[in-house]
């Protein structure tokens, strides 16, 4: 399922960014597990980034080095979980990951702060489908579940496709106050004069 899920992934990416973008193109799979979305996106030629526990990450980028691809590789522990270090990304997939994390609101959050306005975000089904509960789905993450809907829902619009599996966000571009408030505050340049 997770070698489909990538396959589709990478059919509709590669509709956005032109073969010639893909080399600059900063695509994250976010709690990568054994990274076979990860491994399809650099495949096809984006510059993939991997997060996740210390072990996995490791194995993950194991699995690059084998194949000669080169990777960045994100750990995330204890220190650094509630506010992953993600950098800037210009698309993130999110497969199977968010159901399974303690603080799930601040990670989208960072996941959404790490995304140009236009950038894209994949998540498999939480939080707008239920997921069953228990075994390793947190309770933490079934409460927060509304507030991370919600938190999408104003960060981003869904682009449906039906060859896709999962949920395609684009993050909003934001609205001519908030740039101007932005402006007034004297925030980021480039951002603030869209």
């Amino acid at each position: 399922m997770r070698l489909a899920q990538a396959a589709e992934l990478v059919a509709v990416f590669n509709e956005r960014f032109p073969a010639a973008q893909r080399a600059r193109t900063r695509v994250l799979d976010y709690g990568c597990g054994t990274s076979d979305h990860g491994l399809a996106f650099a495949l096809a030629g984006y510059d993939v980034a991997i997060a996740d526990i210390p072990s996995k990450v490791r194995f993950a980028a194991w699995r690059y080095a084998r194949r000669g691809l080169r990777v960045e590789a994100i750990e995330i522990d204890d220190t650094n979980w509630k506010r992953p270090p993600v950098g800037k990304r210009d698309a993130i997939v999110c497969g199977e990951v968010l159901e399974h994390l303690r603080y799930p609101l601040s990670t989208v959050r960072s996941l959404l702060d790490a995304l140009p306005e236009g950038g894209i975000l994949w998540v498999s089904a939480y939080p707008f489908r239920e997921k069953r509960r228990g075994g390793s789905h947190l309770e933490e993450a079934f409460r927060e579940r509304p507030l991370v809907k919600r938190e999408l829902k104003k960060r981003s619009e869904r682009i449906r496709r039906e060859d896709l599996q999962g949920y395609l966000l684009e993050k909003r571009r934001r609205g001519l106050l908030s740039r101007i408030v932005s402006r007034l505050r004297g925030e980021s340049g480039a951002a603030a004069l869209d």
